[in-house]
C-alpha cells in the first residue's frame, strides 16, 4: 500500500481489514499481506529504502495506493513501479483510491495531474468517503479480483449488509455505511 502520511488513520483501518481478511483466506491457501514502507528495517544496508520498497511493489499481486489532497513524489513512484510491472506481466493489480475532498480541503495540482494520467493509462481513481467506505469497496474489488482468478471459491453470501449498516465479511465486521 502506498500513501501519504494524511492518510494513516485510514491505512489503520485497512491493516485491522488485511487481518480479518487473511484470517479467513489463510484456511483456504491464500494469503493477504500488507507491506507498508513502515515494515522495513530502518537500519542502512547500502539502498535506499525506496528501492527495498519498491522491491515489495515488484513481487506483489495487487498494488493500492491513496490519495487524498496530495500526491507525494515516492507514491507516485511507487504506482510508476506497479505499472511498469503491469506492463510486463499484467500484475500487480492495481487500484488507486482517491478520498474525497471535503468542504475547507484542497487538492494539489500534482494530484489533479496525477488522476489524469491514471485515467489516461485505462485505470480507475475510485473515490471514497471515509475508512469504512474504503474498507468496504477493497473488499469488493478484492473478492472480484480473486473470483477473476479462480484462486479458491468463495460463497456468494460472505460479504452481508443489515439493516444497521454494519457490513460483515465470513461472519466478522469490517465496515458500517
Amino acid at each position: 500500500m502506498a500513501s501519504s502520511e494524511e492518510l494513516n488513520d485510514d491505512r489503520i483501518a485497512f491493516g485491522a481489514l488485511i487481518y480479518k481478511l487473511d484470517m479467513y483466506f489463510k484456511e483456504k491457501e491464500v494469503r493477504i499481506k500488507l507491506y507498508e514502507w513502515e515494515d522495513l528495517d530502518a537500519a542502512y544496508n547500502n539502498r535506499r529504502k525506496q528501492d527495498e520498497y519498491n522491491d515489495k511493489v515488484r513481487k506483489s499481486d495487487i498494488f493500492i495506493a491513496l490519495f487524498h489532497q496530495k500526491a507525494g513524489r515516492f507514491t507516485i513512484e511507487e504506482f510508476d513501479v506497479a505499472y511498469e510491472e503491469f506492463k510486463k506481466k499484467a500484475l500487480p493489480h492495481i487500484e488507486v483510491y482517491c478520498k474525497d475532498i471535503k468542504e475547507g480541503e484542497v487538492e494539489s495540482e500534482e494530484l489533479k495531474e496525477f488522476k489524469q494520467r491514471v485515467t489516461d493509462l485505462g485505470f480507475t481513481c475510485r473515490s471514497y468517503a471515509n475508512k469504512e467506505s474504503f474498507k468496504l469497496q477493497f473488499t469488493e474489488q478484492l473478492l472480484q479480483y480473486i473470483k477473476e482468478q479462480s484462486v479458491t471459491t468463495i460463497e456468494d453470501d460472505i460479504l452481508k449488509t443489515n439493516d444497521d449498516g454494519i457490513v460483515t465479511f465470513a461472519g466478522k465486521r469490517i465496515a458500517k455505511v
